[in-house]
């Protein structure tokens, strides 16, 4: 409650409100980043603030009224909430080595992607023993590998730009999982707020999903080639 008023008191002068949100910290350095964007050119008599955190610190605050609109991969539903999916998304596997796999080795890195990738990856991989070094947050290990030419998963949309300059290579023959991406947003906030948030994530979301479309065509490409 503390943290909700002091946001409300700090508007500055030249502007008449406030929009918090917020990205996991995975969606957070394009995703989010693009839609704030498009926000401070939409909306500029309107001041912002952005959060950034993991799903269940994210909800809490949702909860307590300190988040306006967020963007997550798993949400809870929760009273004074809505939700809505936005993106599809797919995680696929690449490495910094356009010889790596398919299959794993030491260089595998597992990226934590949540629950739900978890136990696809169990299912998809019964016999795959415990990884060498794992990342608690997927999209930290991005640079890591481009830089060490290991392996891993990660959304197609955040690879793309990687693939087509060829820093990261995808592995083929190996499958991809689900990875949806949601808003969660206050059912209270100002509609002209809410409009404008959802109008220019949704166009955000679009773009990315032409991302992750184009990196799914060329591995299905690579998957049909001889060899």
């Amino acid at each position: 409650v503390w943290e909700e008023a002091r946001h409300q008191v700090s508007v500055p002068e030249q502007y008449s409100e406030r929009l918090v949100i917020a990205g996991q910290y995975s969606l957070l350095p394009t995703f989010t980043m693009r839609w704030l964007e498009r926000l401070e050119n939409r909306l500029s008599d309107v001041a912002f603030r952005v959060e950034a955190g993991m799903p269940d610190r994210l909800m809490r605050q949702m909860v307590e009224g300190v988040l306006d609109i967020a963007i997550m991969y798993r949400p809870q539903l929760r009273p004074g909430l809505a939700i809505e999916q936005i993106l599809d998304g797919e995680l696929v596997m690449v490495s910094g080595d356009p010889h790596f796999g398919p299959g794993f080795d030491e260089r595998y890195i597992f990226m934590d992607w949540g629950p739900e990738f978890i136990a696809a990856h169990q299912t998809a991989f019964p016999h795959y023993d415990i990884p060498r070094t794992t990342f608690a947050v997927g999209a930290l290990g991005l640079n890591f590998v481009i830089r060490t030419g290991k392996a891993g998963y990660f959304p197609a949309r955040l690879v793309r730009e990687h693939v087509d300059q060829q820093r990261l290579f995808l592995v083929p023959n190996m499958p991809a999982f689900p990875n949806p991406v949601h808003v969660v947003y206050q059912t209270d906030l100002t509609p002209r707020l809410l409009h404008a948030a959802l109008e220019e994530l949704h166009i955000v979301a679009r773009q990315a999903e032409e991302s992750t479309q184009i990196v799914m065509e060329e591995l299905e490409e690579q998957n049909k080639a001889p060899g």
